[in-house]
């Protein structure tokens, strides 16, 4: 989900369609309540029992590029309910990414802009 969520921001940057990718992530929503982290690419299948901040950070990114900035706020939403008391993202109690972490402080920065120029 990670390499295909970067490929539909940068997609829609370039005015390239990728609605299949987003009835994907609209149906995934709509039935599973949320996006794991990777899926088997021939039957769409969840391959791990996870959600990850950087796709759901991505994801964000993504919408935003799309224009859809209140879908934005709805996956945001979901990557800080992942979010550690102590602030963090983290995969398990002891192990953490690098990118688990800078990316969702990059949505956050660019949600919040979007919201602010409206």
């Amino acid at each position: 989900m990670i390499d295909q969520s970067l490929i539909a921001a940068n997609a829609n940057r370039l005015g390239i369609e990728t609605e299949a990718f987003y009835s994907f992530v609209e149906k995934e929503l709509q039935n599973n309540g949320k996006v794991f982290g990777r899926y088997d690419r021939k039957t769409g299948e969840p391959t791990v029992p996870y959600e990850s901040s950087s796709v759901y950070a991505l994801l964000t990114i993504a919408y935003l590029h799309k224009g859809e900035v209140d879908q934005a706020g709805k996956i945001i939403e979901m990557m800080k309910a992942l979010r550690s008391d102590e602030g963090s993202y983290m995969m398990t109690k002891d192990d953490a990414h690098f990118f688990d972490n800078i990316l969702p402080m990059l949505a956050e920065a660019k949600y919040e802009k979007a919201k602010r120029n409206g």
